[in-house]
């Protein structure tokens, strides 16, 4: 349920893996001062102690915007479900913190997310493949 929550009762995911950059927060705080009301489609989601699971560029955008209430809906998930949530709802805008997402999620985690943070392997080497004989001809030449 969505409920109208004074900006002071939250507080921002120091957990956030995401940031935004200046001129997209300031495309996104734009966006909010024309409708503010379209924050209900889209509302922060919290745990019931008011730290951000999601909407952490939203807060911040309403907080510099001066509004006093912003939509909440508060989780009552388990923190293991409220961290996969917070993952995957990131996961189309801003920009990854590679240093939060490396210390503080697992590797097989973010994979299963589709989130491009993964360890770099060695490239490849292209190594000669090798000839197959099927029946005394080459492959290469037929004969």
């Amino acid at each position: 349920m969505i409920q109208q929550v004074p900006v002071t009762a939250l507080k921002p995911n120091e957990r956030n893996p995401r940031y935004i950059r200046k001129k997209e927060f300031e495309k996104l705080k734009k966006s909010l001062k024309a409708k503010p009301h379209l924050l209900n489609l889209n509302p922060i989601k919290a745990t019931p102690d008011g730290t951000i699971i999601a909407g952490n560029q939203r807060f911040r955008a309403a907080l510099e915007l001066g509004l006093k209430e912003v939509p909440v809906i508060y989780s009552e998930y388990s923190e293991e479900d409220n961290e996969y949530f917070s993952l995957l709802d990131n996961s189309h805008f801003g920009e990854w913190d590679s240093d939060i997402l490396a210390n503080e999620f697992e590797p097989i985690v973010l994979e299963n997310l589709n989130i491009p943070f993964f360890f770099p392997e060695p490239p490849e080497k292209d190594e000669p493949k090798p000839l197959k004989l099927d029946n005394d001809v080459c492959e290469l030449c037929g004969k």
